[in-house]
């Protein structure tokens, strides 16, 4: 997918990452729970 290899601040405004949203927000999430569970601090 070509439009990966944007800048991401460009993505955040084009309206497919509205689509892309809820696939990025998942690994997003799964990321922060697994640093949150590594660094309870943080």
């Amino acid at each position: 997918m070509p439009h990966f290899q944007a800048p991401w601040p460009k993505l955040s405004s084009l309206p497919p990452l509205k689509a892309a949203a809820p696939p990025l927000m998942v690994v997003l999430s799964i990321q922060l729970s697994h640093r949150s569970s590594k660094a309870p601090t943080a």
